[in-house]
């Protein structure tokens, strides 16, 4: 899939969310407080250099690569192969080169001018000579602490010119941070807390090993390194902020008489915050929870279920049809696990593995037997332990179940293959799926309205039945020249996407997420503007949902209209 960059008309993330440009007047810094009223100087050219480094890692406008994706299709008479070739052609033109060259320089330069200032300072009678090299890491600091959370945790939307720059920056303040580096005291501070800054902005758990790494290695020697504990305590503030956690302390800093804290206590610190944030996110992420639950043994897990609203088919297992207005305990729901509310129907996954179901029984939706309506729930016939049921909300009813052996079963209406039998008779007992299934180990299922889709455990995703308003985004079809949206009625690899976690889908569209839960992909009809894409678009193929890039999404779930993410932290975005 190609990533789509920002057009000229779109904000760029960065210099304009931070509040600066490349260069500034005297008049416009004066204005803005940069400077104290009546001073007329501009800005030295390492400070500059300093301002614009941002810039130059965030701006997508210097990119110099170009992804290229051709397709090579043969047609025999009874299969279709597809062979994708991805390439990445590498387009330099000479304004490109010169800047390319200039960045370079300018990093090579600056890094000159910032070793040579400390060099002189430590010199014998340097007393009166100004630090410019503290006042660009004082000045870079500020830059960084002013930006947004997360402001280059997105790597697709830093250039790799960007990218190359930042690693320099990086190298530079790892080895200054250094009491060997030949930086006076003061410069060594600085750069240890820009870096800390850095590698909380970049939002990957690497960069911030790497910066307990360099402080460990900061503080082998006697006088060992030193940092300001404010600036710490605010970097953790961040940290846990962002990822919607601000409870328990951790590990005490013992600052001195001078606000410091010593590099090793802040690395334990932050290694213990880390854990800490880890173990909370291990017990709420997708792939421990959604994506591999398993049954627990019979006994204390058990759990009541209440239910309301209507019971006209006798959907919750009550004596009355009438509406249960106020959320009553179901009595017959015994030894529950789980339960899954259908179309006129719910489904009951038992502590021991088993299903039952109750309810409308037109078209085979109970997966009994029959057609029969079910005022109790009765159990299925499903080889093997059931770990997850899900059944449509809509058309006639159709539902979808997975085992601990990693098999899905399907029973109910077949209308448009959305059973993937490969054929649109109704199903009345539970059938495995078999097809491109078979020797697969699928974590996860969904059941939409018209479609069905499935996970296997290597993350492929697999999608089946009506294929209107490219739900699907199956392609087979599409590349031999039809250019249609067919449906399928077996189990297709969805090409385009791998390293899936979930999957949901609605009454025309899909939302698919990644392994991590960082990046969301929406396709199908985008009527309301239900994939958030910013348009009502019909989209055939699985875009990115740009303003879903830097959370952490747990779970999606797709209504008819309407689609919900919810994040890391536990906000629910609509």
């Amino acid at each position: 899939m190609q990533d789509r960059g920002p057009t000229d008309t779109e904000s760029v993330s960065g210099p304009k969310r931070a509040g600066f440009v490349l260069r500034k007047t005297a008049k416009d810094r004066e204005i803005e407080g940069g400077y104290l009223a009546g001073q007329d100087e501009v800005p030295t050219q390492p400070t500059l250099l300093a301002d614009g480094l941002f810039f130059i890692v965030a701006s997508p406008r210097l990119d110099t690569t170009k992804q290229t994706t051709s397709y090579v299709n043969h047609v025999s008479t009874d299969t279709v192969q597809e062979v994708v070739e991805s390439t990445v052609e590498r387009t330099c033109t000479a304004p490109q080169a010169l800047v390319e060259m200039g960045v370079k320089t300018g990093l090579s330069l600056l890094f000159a001018l910032l070793r040579q200032s400390w060099q002189r300072c430590l010199s014998p009678g340097s007393a009166d000579i100004p630090n410019l090299c503290n006042e660009v890491l004082t000045t870079a600091a500020e830059v960084v602490r002013n930006l947004p959370p997360l402001s280059l945790a997105n790597e697709s939307h830093v250039t790799p010119l960007g990218t190359q720059t930042l690693q320099e920056v990086t190298k530079f303040l790892r080895h200054a941070a250094l009491p060997t580096s030949g930086a006076d005291q003061q410069g060594q501070m600085l750069c240890s807390e820009l870096l800390l800054e850095l590698a909380l902005q970049r939002g990957s758990l690497i960069h911030l090993l790497e910066w307990i790494d360099m402080a460990l290695c900061a503080s082998c020697n006697d006088c060992g390194g030193r940092m300001t504990a404010e600036v710490f305590a605010k970097a953790v503030h961040q940290m846990r902020a962002t990822v919607g956690w601000e409870e328990a302390p951790g590990v005490p800093l013992e600052p001195d008489e001078k606000g410091l804290v010593m590099l090793y206590q802040a690395a334990i610190c932050l290694i213990d915050e880390l854990v800490n944030l880890a173990s909370v996110y291990a017990s709420q992420c997708p792939s421990s929870s959604d994506n591999h639950v398993e049954l627990v043994s019979p006994g204390p897990d058990k759990c009541d279920v209440f239910v309301c609203g209507s019971n006209s088919s006798h959907q919750v297992a009550e004596e009355s049809q009438e509406k249960i207005l106020i959320p009553r305990l179901a009595r017959a729901f015994t030894s529950v696990q789980q339960v899954e509310a259908g179309q006129y129907c719910s489904f009951i996954i038992h502590t021991n593995g088993t299903v039952s179901a109750c309810g409308k029984g037109s078209y085979g939706r109970l997966g009994l037997g029959d057609s029969n309506n079910q005022p109790q729930p009765k159990m299925l016939n499903i080889p093997g332990i059931v770990k997850k049921v899900s059944s449509s909300k809509g058309s006639d009813g159709h539902s979808l179940a997975l085992t601990c052996d990693g098999k899905v079963y399907s029973w109910g209406d077949g209308d448009y293959g959305k059973l993937g039998h490969g054929n649109c008779t109704t199903q009345k007992h539970p059938r495995v799926v078999g097809g491109t299934l078979t020797n697969k180990v699928v974590k996860f299922i969904h059941a939409g309205y018209r479609h069905s889709a499935a996970i296997s455990e290597e993350g492929e995703l697999y999608t089946w039945g009506e294929g209107d308003n490219g739900r699907l985004v199956n392609y087979a079809i599409m590349f031999i020249g039809h250019g249609d949206y067919n449906g399928r009625s077996m189990p297709t690899l969805v090409r385009d996407l791998t390293n899936i976690g979930q999957v949901a889908c609605g009454s025309a569209h899909t939302l698919a997420v990644s392994e991590d839960g960082r990046i969301v992909w929406a396709f199908g009809s985008g009527d309301n503007g239900k994939l958030g894409h910013g348009d009502t678009t019909k989209i055939s193929r699985p875009k990115v949902i740009e303003a879903l890039q830097g959370l952490t999404i747990r779970k999606v779930a797709a209504g008819s209209q309407f689609s919900l993410a919810l994040t890391s932290n536990g906000q629910v975005l609509i």
